[in-house]
């Protein structure tokens, strides 16, 4: 399932798992395939992140070639082919911190947009249980939109903080400790939180008038309640693993 863009995309990229003459799991990793050799199947009706497109996919006794293929035991290290072919410091960054980050850009941008789409319409909005009083001159407006641009703030500033681990890694040939690459998934699902909370809160203020499908904001609310709900992005999980790295513990997941 999930396989965003595929609709509109010349290749897919799948997960695997390789295994040997016997059936046992000895390699798991991705591929690329042409969607044309692939299933599409038409069923991503959902409440939010419409455009993205992501249907699922079945691929049914198709040939990958070997050079099609990697392994996510290179990928976290990061061997990749990449980095062997290209200097680039980022081809040497392990495979799964920068792929908890490139998840979180959307939400920034959203939740952003969302509070930019109310401050542009609150001018002129009045509360009509309030005798004269101008949803721009109240309070609690002025409260909400505030807290609402710190999440954002903060969000933005946390994950420029992994990023900036992740480059530095890569860029002097070190490994990542188990402790940083579980923070750095607790950082992009405690952003994307963060995110949701500021476009939830434009929501509300937003009043009955934020329930027209019309209205942007509402889009907004949608689009980042859906992107909290990816699997790598669940704040509970990443906060497990994360607290466990800290008490000195396995992380308990090896997707890291």
């Amino acid at each position: 399932p999930f396989g965003s863009g595929s609709q509109v995309s010349d290749w897919a990229i799948l997960g695997a798992r390789v295994q040997d003459s016997g059936g046992k799991v000895v390699d798991e990793g991705c591929f690329v395939i042409p969607t044309a050799e692939i299933e599409i199947k038409d069923d991503w009706h959902v409440a939010g992140l419409r455009g993205t497109g992501s249907c699922s996919l079945m691929a049914t006794d198709a040939e990958v070639p070997v050079h099609q293929f990697i392994s996510f035991v290179d990928g976290r290290a990061g061997r990749t082919p990449g980095a062997h072919l290209h200097d680039g410091t980022l081809f040497r960054a392990p495979l799964a911190p920068p792929l908890a980050i490139v998840l979180c850009g959307p939400a920034v941008g959203v939740a952003e947009g969302a509070i930019n789409d109310l401050v542009g319409y609150v001018p002129g909005r009045a509360n009509p249980h309030l005798r004269g009083a101008a949803q721009i001159d109240s309070p609690l407006t002025h409260q909400t939109v505030a807290e609402a641009k710190a999440n954002v703030d903060a969000a933005r500033m946390l994950l420029h903080r992994a990023a900036g681990d992740i480059y530095d890694a890569a860029d002097w040939g070190g490994d990542m400790t188990v402790e940083v690459r579980a923070r750095i998934r607790m950082d992009s699902a405690y952003a994307v939180r963060l995110c949701m909370n500021a476009g939830e809160a434009m929501f509300l203020v937003s009043g009955g008038s934020g329930l027209a499908e019309t209205n942007p904001v509402q889009r907004a609310w949608r689009d980042l309640h859906a992107i909290n709900q990816h699997a790598l992005l669940q704040l509970s999980t990443n906060a497990e693993i994360y607290g466990r790295t800290i008490l000195g513990l396995e992380p308990g997941s090896d997707i890291l």
